[in-house]
C-alpha cells in the first residue's frame, strides 16, 4: 500500500477533518483514506459513464432502425398501468 503525506494543511482544515473522523469513530488516517478511496471510486465511475452513455444512445438508435415498429415503453406502461 502507497503512503502519502500531505504538509502545510491549515488548521481550520485540520481541526474539521478530526472532528468528522471523532464523529466516524475513525482514526485521522482512517477518515483521509475513507474520503480519498471514496472520491476516487467516484472518479471512476463518472469515467465509466463517459463510456457507456454514448455507447447506449448508439445501442438505442441501432435498436430504433431495426425495429421500426416496436412500441413506444410510455405507451406500454401506460397500457399495462390502465388495464388494473
Amino acid at each position: 500500500m502507497a503512503t502519502l503525506s500531505v504538509r502545510g494543511i491549515p488548521k481550520a482544515v485540520h481541526e474539521t477533518l478530526r472532528k468528522r473522523a471523532k464523529l466516524h469513530h475513525r482514526s485521522l488516517n482512517g477518515e483521509l483514506l475513507e474520503i480519498l478511496t471514496d472520491h476516487a471510486e467516484r472518479e471512476r465511475r463518472r469515467q465509466q459513464l463517459k463510456w457507456v452513455i454514448p455507447r447506449l444512445r448508439r445501442l438505442q438508435v441501432r435498436i430504433a432502425r431495426e425495429y421500426p415498429n416496436a412500441p413506444d415503453n410510455v405507451q406500454l406502461i401506460r397500457e399495462d398501468r390502465d388495464s388494473r
